[in-house]
């Protein structure tokens, strides 16, 4: 059986959600005071499933502060991951590399499998959109080989499944979105399950199986709606649109037509686009800035030490051309005084010898 959703219910439910969500991110703003940095991490990790990159930069830069503040290195490696993950997520491919960069010069110095885990997961997205599928596939095999974490295991099912299906291996692709719709994650349950759904319907639709490609979008769509993850309603209306033509069932999918234009109107419109853009290339500066900061304090750093180290230089070299100074004329001093005495005893013997002849 094929589920249906009324044009009219369906853009009720996403108003009823949008204005929900921006009445609890003022009240989230206003009342809650976030010492924790686990607690950053949470919220950057709702508003991302909530496709609200702007309000997870925001957040994921506060954990990041509060990282090196307390001199948490584990947990500036994990914000750096994050932001690539996000950063990706906008295409900023350029950056989230450099984000990754920063994350990899840190692993060097501590032991972190967690961290070198997600590393790999994050090296392993870009080398999928780069189309190196192959090698992607090795990267994650690498990934798990390092860590057992259950929310990094899900989010590596679910991008090999993504990328099995790219490679028309649907077998093994179909039972890792599977295991995914059924799962324990205490994070992000509902989003996993929304993905696989969505998987299985871009799979299902490939080798031309229609039914259980519009029964998986239905399913997805009423878990998109249900926990406002926004790309996935867009994503779901998307495919149900073209499922339901492929059925013959044209009416459906004009319903689902309009519902993908009039989302894309309300929810990514130009001023999300440009609010995102905003608040990632601010975000974005102010680290390089700082970090240009730090390396220039670390040089005039050295160069203090520099300085120091050459005064200290010329003061010995000083104290050593003094003790030499002094030296030598200790050494005359004591020559001219043996001279004199010598001088002396010749003289006193003189004058005996000349006192003796008189006498």
């Amino acid at each position: 059986m094929i589920f249906k959703l009324s044009h009219i219910k369906l853009l009720s439910v996403l108003i009823a959600l949008t204005f929900g969500t921006m009445l609890q991110n003022i009240h989230a703003q206003d009342s809650i005071l976030q010492k924790d940095i686990s607690s950053y991490f949470a919220q950057a990790r709702i508003y991302k499933n909530k496709n609200q990159i702007d309000l997870a930069l925001e957040s994921l830069n506060k954990a990041s502060k509060e990282a090196e503040k307390k001199e948490d290195v584990k947990a500036l490696i994990d914000s750096y991951h994050e932001f690539a993950i996000l950063y990706l997520k906008l295409d900023k491919e350029d950056t989230a590399e450099f984000y990754l960069d920063r994350a990899k010069v840190l692993l060097k110095d501590v032991e972190y499998p967690y961290g070198n885990a997600i590393y790999r997961y994050i090296e392993a997205k870009l080398l999928y959109k780069r189309g190196n599928d192959y090698q992607a596939i090795y990267m994650l095999i690498e990934a798990e080989q390092l860590n057992n974490d259950r929310n990094f295991f899900n989010n590596k099912l679910l991008l090999e499944g993504t990328i099995y299906t790219s490679l028309g291996k649907y077998d093994i692709a179909t039972k890792n979105f599977n295991s995914l719709l059924v799962n324990t994650d205490i994070y992000e349950k509902d989003y996993l399950a929304t993905r696989a759904h969505l998987g299985l319907t871009t799979l299902n639709y490939k080798i031309d199986k229609f039914v259980e490609s519009a029964i998986n979008a239905e399913n997805a769509l009423r878990l998109a709606i249900k926990n406002g993850f926004y790309k996935e309603v867009l994503e779901a209306n998307e495919q149900l649109t073209k499922v339901y033509e492929a059925l013959g069932q044209y009416d459906i999918a004009l319903k689902h037509n309009r519902n993908l234009l009039q989302i894309r109107d309300t929810l990514f419109n130009i001023e999300k686009i440009k609010s995102e853009a905003k608040t990632a290339e601010k975000i974005d500066v102010n680290f390089k800035s700082d970090l240009i900061k730090q390396q220039d304090q670390t040089i005039e750093d050295l160069n203090e030490s520099k300085n120091k180290s050459e005064l200290t230089a010329i003061l010995a070299s000083a104290f050593l051309i003094i003790i030499s100074l002094l030296a030598v004329s200790l050494y005359r001093n004591n020559q001219i005084k043996l001279k004199t005495n010598d001088l002396l005893q010749t003289k006193n013997n003189e004058l005996q010898l000349a006192r003796d002849a008189a006498v």
